[in-house]
């Protein structure tokens, strides 16, 4: 499987986002000059910080970058009730937080510097959340 990812996120434009509603998930898909592509691909500088067992906290370190996932957060909470942000608050910094399972704990075992994520779904429920896949 391959992924198209935008490289710069100031060049996305939320307008070009739909939302498609299954009985169980929400689907994103991003259409720029013609092109649909599933989900919306973006790269972010890190730093991968573990904060329990549980899960790690993504210190989002570029300001363009969080401004860019707070605007993402905006748009979809106007579209979707009881949409759960993407940005979440750790310790005075903003970020993103990852639950550990096998696929996180092997994508961030050489704690990268940059991450190439994919948000394609948000799970339906009473809080909507957002489902973001690490490509690498």
């Amino acid at each position: 499987m391959s992924n198209l990812l935008i490289k710069n996120i100031n060049t996305i434009s939320l307008s070009d986002i739909s939302i498609s509603e299954y009985q169980n998930y929400y689907k994103i898909n991003y259409c720029k000059d013609n092109l649909l592509m599933n989900g919306l691909s973006f790269s972010c500088k890190s730093d991968i910080i573990k904060v329990s067992h549980t899960k790690y906290f993504v210190k989002l370190s570029d300001p363009n970058e969080r401004y860019f996932i707070n605007r993402l957060d905006d748009y979809l909470n106007m579209k979707l009730l009881n949409y759960s942000r993407i940005l979440q608050e750790y310790d005075k910094e903003y970020g993103i937080i990852f639950h550990i399972n096998n696929i996180v704990s092997e994508k961030f075992k050489d704690t990268p510097t940059e991450l190439y994520l994919n948000l394609k779904y948000i799970n339906k429920g009473y809080y909507n959340n957002p489902i973001l896949h690490i490509i690498y």
